[in-house]
């Protein structure tokens, strides 16, 4: 893929374990194989928080994402929508999760923005690899920028309050 681009898939963490730095999915370009530069990584800390870091992805530097989830958030009976967005016309870098915004890079502009390979369950050379067990549906790449649509409740919620606010509006006037 070259230029823009998104990742997309559900996931949903299977395991009780925690013992921390576990990669679940790796990007990369320039046909890199080490995780330590050209690529991005999503990945948990030691404290159990999933982090997008950014490791010279086409040479772009700077800039890590915190998704907002920890281990034990994705150790529910649902599953969790992840996206990576990377938007070379407003370059920004974003990561959404059930379709909301989690986190964005700006001035995000990498001298060799192709996506040219991915891994999920380790980052390149398996520095990292999960010890546990993760399940990943619904992968999807797309060549161009494709924003996520917000859950249901989310959406349920903002239709909820604007129905609100016009009851309260027609009441006073």
């Amino acid at each position: 893929m070259q230029g823009s681009f998104t990742v997309s898939f559900d996931l949903k963490n299977l395991s009780s374990t925690s013992n921390g730095w576990k990669d679940i999915f790796s990007l990369y370009t320039n046909g890199t194989v080490s995780g330590e530069s050209n690529s991005m990584v999503l990945e948990f800390t030691n404290n159990g928080e999933l982090y997008l870091y950014n490791k010279g992805f086409g040479g772009q530097t700077g800039g890590n994402i915190n998704t907002g989830l920890t281990w034990t958030d994705l150790q529910q009976d649902s599953w969790t929508n992840l996206s990576i967005v990377s938007d070379l016309s407003s370059q920004t870098l974003s990561v959404y999760v059930n379709g909301a915004l989690a986190g964005t890079i700006t001035g995000w502009n990498p001298s060799s923005p192709a996506l040219t390979g991915s891994q999920f369950g380790a980052s390149f050379g398996n520095t990292r690899p999960m010890n546990g067990t993760m399940d990943i549906n619904n992968v999807k790449f797309y060549d161009g920028v494709v924003l996520p649509v917000p859950e249901a409740a989310t959406a349920s919620l903002g239709l909820l309050g604007l129905a609100a606010l016009m009851m309260r509006r027609r009441r006073c006037c």
